[in-house]
């Protein structure tokens, strides 16, 4: 898992934190962080935040407070998304038609596969697994274009050859480029990501 790889590459183990209060009789908790590695593909994240008893009688509203879902374990499910999206590998798919025309002079078995080409890929985008995809109107001739996050190869391989397109023979095939890095912006104006 590329997050794992990350933080043996960073020497990072564990991460301890202190974790100030605000108001009057201010104090510090501890929060200490550990990635523990379970084999060549998982990491597990340990958190415990200790000291709690310095808050006195609100100590057991506090500890409810950091073991509910929007407590401690929100920022774990946000770590661990990252982590998922950073493991995964890109792939830029370009769908060559059988002629230059094929967009404009398509018989109707090939509309019909290639309508359920478009639901299919809009599937894998619900999903997830499609970051984008679409025509592309080149005028030497369209194509599909497509850019993929997938596992490893072998989703990959399943992912286009189960393509209705390829699935319905009707003289489609794939051009396939590993994209080594990946900036992913956000809809809504929130700055990009890379993803290396």
């Amino acid at each position: 898992m590329a997050i794992d790889r990350r933080l043996r590459d960073l020497g990072l183990h564990s991460e301890r934190l202190l974790w100030p209060t605000k108001g009057p009789g201010k104090f510090e908790t501890e929060v200490e962080i550990r990635f523990v590695t379970e084999g060549a593909a998982r990491t597990r994240v340990e958190l415990e935040h200790k000291h709690l008893e310095r808050f006195g009688a609100a100590e057991a509203a506090m500890i409810k407070s950091f073991e509910s879902k929007d407590g401690w374990q929100l920022g774990l499910d946000a770590f661990g998304a990252v982590a998922e999206r950073d493991a995964k590998k890109h792939f830029l798919l370009r769908l060559i038609p059988p002629r230059p025309t094929f967009a404009m002079d398509m018989t109707e078995s090939e509309r019909r596969a290639m309508g359920e080409h478009v639901a299919y890929w809009t599937g894998h985008a619900d999903r997830g697994t499609v970051v984008a995809f679409g025509p592309v109107a080149d005028p030497k001739g369209g194509f599909g274009v497509a850019i993929v996050s997938v596992e490893d190869d072998a989703t990959l391989e399943k992912l286009t050859r189960e393509d209705p397109a390829i699935r319905h023979a009707i003289g489609m095939r794939y051009e396939i480029s590993p994209m080594p890095r990946v900036v992913l912006g956000r809809l809504g104006g929130s700055a990009p990501r890379e993803n290396a």
